[in-house]
C-alpha cells in the first residue's frame, strides 16, 4: 500500500495540523517529500514529479491571493499529492484559494511553526521507505501463499521478515471493517517485539508471532487477541494452528486466511483454524462444481419450494438448527406455535431426504448451510 496524505495526519509531527482544503484526497499517494520557501521557477517545474508533498512557510505569497494559486497550479498540473503549509506566515487560506483547492483535489495542510522541517521530513520518509520495505516483503508472503517458491526460498523470505524469529511461529491475519483505518497500528502492533513481525497484505495484516518452545505460544496468542479486540477497527481475527514449524511457513499463511475468511465477526471476530471442525474439509472443495451442485440440491430446493408457495421452510430450519433442534425454542423465536413448526421441519425433512435418503435430514442441512458460507466467501 502507498504512503497517502491521510497517513502523514497520523504522524507524531502533524498531531495538531488541521486539513485547510482537499478533504476529500486525504488518499493521494505520497512518494517523495520537498521543501519549497521560495516561488517556483522553471527548473523547478521541469523537476516536479508526481506524488510531491510539499512543505512551505509560503512567506512569498502570504499577502496574495494570486500568488498562491500561481504557485500551486504547476505543482497541481504535475501531480503534486499535497502541501503543508507552516503557520508562521498564513494561518488561514482565502476562500478563492480553498475552492481552487477542493477543485483541483488537492490536500492543504496547516500545522504548527514549532515542528522543525526535519523531523516532519524523517517522519514521512521513513513512512515511505517502510511501505517500500513491505511491498517486497509482502510479495515473497504472496509466493509463499501460493507456492510458487522452493523451500529454500521461503525460509529466505521470512529471514527478510525478521533475522530474528525463532524455530515455530503462530500466524494471524487481522481483516478491518475499513481497510483504509488502523493497518498501520495493527502491523506496528506486531512489529513491537523482537521475535514478531506485522505485514500489511492486500486490505488486512499478517501478524507473526515466534516461539522458543511451543509452551510459550497460548499466552503469546492470548495477548495478542486481548490487544487486537481493543480496536475498534478489526472485523476479523484468523489464527493459524499454534507453534507451526519454520519449514511449514506455507500451511500457516494459509490456515490464517482461511479462518479470518471463514470467521463470524456478529458472534466473535477471533477464528482459529482448529476450530473450523468440518468446514477445514469443505474449504478443499473451493471451486469444485459438485460442491455448488449439492447446495442447490439442499438449500435450492428449499428455497424454491418457499417460493413456490409462500413458506418459511428454509428460514425455519436455519432457526431449528440455531436452537440446538428445540422445537419449542424455534416456535418462540419465530413467533408461532410449535405444531407449525413441527408442520415445516417435516416438509423440510420430506424434501431433504429425497435429495440425500441416506443422511440424516439434519446433518446434512448443517453440511449444506457450510458449504453455502464458503461459496459466498470464495466467489
Amino acid at each position: 500500500m502507498a504512503v497517502t496524505v491521510s497517513n502523514i495526519l497520523d504522524l507524531p509531527s502533524f498531531k495538531n495540523a488541521s486539513v485547510l482544503a482537499g478533504n476529500s484526497a486525504l488518499d493521494t499517494p505520497v512518494h517523495q517529500v520537498s521543501i519549497s520557501d521560495s516561488p517556483l521557477t522553471e527548473i523547478d517545474n521541469e523537476i516536479s514529479r508526481p506524488g510531491d508533498f510539499y512543505l512551505s512557510e509560503f512567506y512569498f505569497a502570504k499577502n496574495s491571493e494570486e500568488d498562491m494559486i500561481t504557485y500551486l497550479e504547476p505543482i497541481i498540473k504535475a501531480g503534486g499529492s499535497g502541501i503543508c503549509i507552516i503557520d508562521e506566515f498564513v494561518k488561514e487560506l482565502p476562500p478563492s484559494v480553498i475552492e481552487y483547492c477542493n477543485k483541483n483535489d488537492f490536500p492543504v495542510i496547516l500545522n504548527s511553526v514549532s515542528i522543525p522541517y526535519a523531523v516532519m521530513i524523517r517522519e514521512i520518509m521513513e513512512m515511505i521507505i517502510m511501505e517500500g520495505q513491505n511491498t517486497l516483503l509482502a510479495n515473497g508472503i504472496y509466493s509463499i501463499i501460493e507456492g510458487t517458491i522452493d523451500i529454500n526460498s521461503q525460509m529466505r523470505v521470512m529471514n527478510n521478515i525478521n533475522p530474528n524469529f525463532h524455530s515455530s511461529i503462530t500466524v494471524f491475519y487481522v481483516t478491518m471493517k475499513d481497510p483504509g483505518k488502523s493497518l498501520n497500528d495493527t502491523r506496528d502492533l506486531f512489529n513491537r517485539d523482537i521475535s514478531s513481525s506485522g505485514i500489511i497484505f492486500r486490505s488486512g495484516v499478517f501478524g507473526i508471532i515466534s516461539h522458543s518452545t511451543a509452551d510459550k505460544a497460548d499466552p503469546q496468542i492470548k495477548y495478542y487477541i486481548e490487544k487486537l479486540k481493543s480496536c475498534n477497527n478489526i472485523r476479523s481475527i484468523g489464527i493459524s494452528d499454534p507453534a507451526i514449524r519454520m519449514k511449514d511457513v506455507s500451511i500457516a499463511f494459509n490456515q490464517a486466511i482461511a479462518a479470518a475468511d471463514f470467521s463470524s465477526p456478529d458472534v466473535d471476530i477471533v477464528s482459529h483454524y482448529k476450530d473450523l471442525g468440518i468446514a477445514r474439509l469443505i474449504m478443499l472443495l473451493s471451486g469444485h462444481p459438485e460442491l455448488e451442485k449439492f447446495c442447490s440440491d439442499i438449500i435450492g430446493t428449499l428455497q424454491e419450494y418457499d417460493q413456490q408457495h409462500n413458506s418459511q421452510l428454509f428460514e425455519t430450519m436455519c432457526i431449528y438448527r440455531q436452537c440446538g433442534y428445540q422445537h419449542k425454542d424455534a416456535a418462540k423465536l419465530l413467533f408461532v406455535h410449535e405444531n407449525t413448526i413441527r408442520y415445516r421441519i417435516s416438509k423440510a425433512k420430506e424434501i431433504i431426504t429425497e435429495k440425500a435418503p441416506r443422511d440424516d435430514f439434519r446433518e446434512t442441512f448443517s453440511l449444506a448451510l457450510k458449504c453455502q458460507y464458503i461459496l459466498d466467501r470464495y466467489k
